[in-house]
């Protein structure tokens, strides 16, 4: 058996190679969009979790 038989079920014949690269392009975005909103969320509640300073007032 060759190493590229196991991928045999997995082509498609035809056209069907084209849309491929689109297929890759949407995962991508998808991808991306994941990982901005997840960087979003982590660095909200890293930000929200540091103590408030307390305000300091000019009369002394």
């Amino acid at each position: 058996m060759s190493p590229g038989t196991a991928f045999h079920f997995l082509h498609r014949a035809g056209s069907a190679e084209s849309g491929g690269g689109v297929w890759a392009l949407v995962i991508a975005i998808v991808f991306a969009v994941v990982a901005a909103a997840s960087f979003a969320v982590d660095q909200s509640v890293t930000l929200s979790n540091f103590p408030v300073p307390p305000t300091q007032t000019s009369g002394r």
